[in-house]
């Protein structure tokens, strides 16, 4: 029996990669090129930034016919999430310590076996450089020259590749400037600039750094990472043994593609039917799984609609109420906001993967079923939370009440409740239940219709 192939938690492995190949083998030739350029993906959260990275290393280390003037290329993986800094010199101490640490195992167990024996990184004045808390970036440019003098090969040039996964680590800091214009001057104007390139993900919020925007932006090939395609999904689904068609489609449906929600229902499904059991499934048990994640997981879709903000939201409003592709002008006659800031949406709304756009960027849709259920249900254009959770008690209710009133020997008035000093006692404990149903859903969506209450 197979086990569930299905890790909505984690990257996906290089073997499990789906989708994105084309990208991946676009980017690896023209890091490998000697005229190549650095590159950013641009992508939102859960959207596959990390297992590309992970697939973009393993295709650079693989054999691949070079032509003349390439580079072969080592991938260095340094992950943000992982560092805390103070300043730009602390970055770029971080990074020179994780290349430090991985530069060894890389060439000794890539693939074409040419370096013999392990590297020689011991002279003293890059030990010392190791240890420093911070460096300048001078320092960090003499550091890195002198790892790639220890890894060039006769007949080959050599280049390093850093790989900076969620830089947003270093977004609205003090020192946020001077590291961007250094990572700028890096790989344009440093004796390094033809042996280094650059790879990092992030939000779209990487491109809204209006203060440093020139120093880093315009000298990077930008990717959006979006959802995936009815190919993708069908491919993503094959690793489940006779998935039906209809299933497929209702997984497509509800996900709308974006790679997370995918592979959370397929997980789901899996382990709900078993392998054997998975012909069988029907698009009813992917509808009631989505359900479930609506309550379970609502912090991931909340932190969704938080991360492509107003204007985003703004637009989805629009989107979510359309049943076929819209224009960008039809969004903008109804959406009161600067046509810049609704386009930014639009972007944000795609590169999250709740939103698909056609080739030319003229003409949008909502993508996920399941995020379009969430905000219909909490989004902006709804009642005010007090309404709401007046309206949501009613229907869940949907009894009688009942009410146990010890009114001490006084009288009791109906409609207030006034006992004159007698006791209240408590309520049916159905329609209890049925109020605490209410207070969750309330407590549920506060805060985002606290966001969006100026939209």
């Amino acid at each position: 029996m197979l086990r569930n192939p299905f890790r909505y938690l984690q990257y996906v492995s290089p073997d499990d990669f789906i989708g994105r190949w084309p990208l991946v083998d676009s980017i690896a030739q023209d890091l490998r090129a000697d005229h190549g350029d650095s590159h950013a993906i641009i992508a939102g959260q859960r959207c596959g930034k990390t297992s590309l990275l992970e697939a973009l290393a393993y295709q650079l280390c693989q054999p691949f016919p070079l032509e003349p003037g390439d580079s072969l290329v080592l991938p260095l993986y340094i992950d943000f999430k992982a560092g805390s800094f103070d300043s730009a010199g602390a970055v770029l101490a971080f990074i020179l310590d994780r290349v430090y640490r991985q530069i060894n195992t890389l060439v000794r167990q890539h693939p074409l076996g040419l370096w013999p024996s392990p590297l020689r990184l011991s002279a003293r004045w890059f030990e010392k450089l190791l240890n420093a808390p911070t460096l300048t970036p001078q320092d960090f440019e003499d550091a890195l020259g002198y790892i790639l003098d220890q890894v060039d090969l006769p007949n080959q040039p050599v280049r390093l590749v850093l790989m900076l996964d969620e830089i947003g680590k270093s977004f609205d800091q003090p020192w946020t400037d001077a590291l961007y214009s250094q990572a700028r001057g890096l790989i344009c104007s440093s004796d390094l600039r033809t042996r280094l390139r650059l790879v990092l993900t992030g939000s779209q919020r990487f491109l809204e750094q209006t203060t440093y925007n020139a120093a880093l932006c315009d000298v990077l090939k930008l990717h959006y990472l979006e959802a995936l395609d009815d190919a993708g999904v069908a491919e993503l689904s094959a690793r489940a043994p006779g998935l039906p068609t209809e299933t497929v489609a209702a997984i497509g449906q509800q996900s709308g593609g974006h790679p997370f929600l995918a592979q959370y229902l397929l997980y789901h499904l899996w382990e709900q039917v078993g392998e054997l059991g998975l012909a069988t499934t029907t698009p009813a048990q992917v509808d009631r799984l989505a359900s479930g994640f609506l309550h379970k997981r609502a912090f991931e879709l909340e932190g969704w609609a938080n991360a492509v903000d107003v204007s985003g939201l703004s637009a989805y409003q629009a989107l979510s109420t359309a049943s076929d592709w819209v224009t960008e002008e039809q969004i903008l006659a109804v959406v009161d906001a600067p046509a810049y800031s609704v386009k930014r949406g639009l972007t944000s709304l795609c590169c999250h993967g709740l939103a698909c756009h056609d080739e030319d960027w003229t003409h949008y849709k909502y993508a996920s079923e399941l995020f379009r259920t969430w905000f219909k249900l909490y989004g902006p254009g709804n009642s005010s939370p007090a309404e709401n959770k007046q309206k949501s008690a009613a229907s869940l209710i949907g009894v009688p009440l009942h009410i146990t009133v010890d009114t001490g020997g006084g009288p009791y008035i109906a409609g207030n409740l006034n006992t004159e000093g007698g006791e209240f006692i408590g309520r049916d404990e159905v329609v209890q239940e049925k109020l605490d149903q209410a207070d969750r859903f309330d407590a549920l969506c506060r805060d985002f219709f606290e966001m969006s209450a100026s939209v």
